[in-house]
């Protein structure tokens, strides 16, 4: 069951639960990067289906995700519930886009 998630903003499209694998593919490959600011990631393998596809990460310092992100080469690490670092980190890599 998807979660009920009701987002609306300019730029932003939630795409719910993604079952095929075709579609997934094709959503990491559109991506200008991956973040997932989770209070909880044991484990990180969305980061490594993301990396597979070239796309910067961004996660918080927490769990598995700081052994998976190197900090400045590839993503960014921030603190948890640091929005503002969240937003510094995200502007970062538009900048960077070439």
């Amino acid at each position: 069951m998807d979660p009920n998630i009701d987002i609306r903003q300019d730029g932003v499209e939630v795409k719910g639960r993604v079952t095929d694998a075709a579609k997934l593919a094709a959503y990491f490959r559109d991506l200008s990067f991956f973040v997932l600011p989770s209070l909880l990631e044991p484990v990180g393998t969305v980061f490594v289906d993301a990396f597979a596809f070239k796309n910067p990460c961004i996660g918080t310092d927490i769990c598995a995700m700081s052994e998976i992100i190197d900090e400045g080469n590839g993503g960014y690490l921030v603190p948890l519930n640091d929005s503002k670092a969240l937003a510094a980190s995200m502007i970062m890599i538009l900048k960077d886009d070439t």
